[in-house]
């Protein structure tokens, strides 16, 4: 069964860097699955990252671009983000970095096959649809842990 994947990329003041680091993502999102689309959410640019995102959505039918009037923050910017996304898995950009699109197999492969977490470095984190909380594991609801109270009392952790 393939998984729809949104990947969630939030700039400020990208003119420069957002044309090149799109199509970077596009070209690996493309060889990991066939569902997936891109959302660029511009949080208050100043200078023309609102037109090349524009731009961007025209050329290519998996982008997704809004932008924010005034700076919200990446707290809003990752709401916004998620209000607009369909994928069920769910990886964010870190806001201010320059996203390595080469790390995105390794953060996919930790969404969908349980495998080991991206490191600390990587600049995509898994999002909970649901509360909106950047994850570094599988997407996965975590099943409660009988055991580590009693560990806790017998060991003193």
């Amino acid at each position: 069964m393939e998984r729809s994947l949104s990947l969630l990329l939030p700039v400020r003041d990208a003119q420069a860097t957002l044309w090149e680091t799109v199509h970077r993502i596009l070209e690996v999102a493309s060889e990991l699955t066939d569902r997936f689309e891109l959302i660029i959410v511009d949080d208050g640019s100043t200078d023309a990252t609102s037109e090349v995102a524009e731009e961007l959505q025209r050329d290519y039918p998996q982008i997704r671009a809004v932008r924010h009037g005034r700076p919200r923050g990446e707290r809003e910017s990752l709401r916004t983000g998620l209000r607009m996304s369909s994928g069920r898995i769910v990886l964010c950009g870190e806001p201010g970095a320059r996203p390595a699109a080469g790390e995105l197999p390794r953060a996919w492969k930790a969404a969908t096959m349980g495998g080991a977490p991206p490191p600390p470095e990587c600049s995509f984190r898994l999002v909970d649809r649901r509360t909106g909380q950047k994850l570094h594991g599988p997407s996965r609801p975590a099943r409660p842990n009988f055991l580590a109270p009693v560990r806790e009392f017998a060991v003193g952790e």
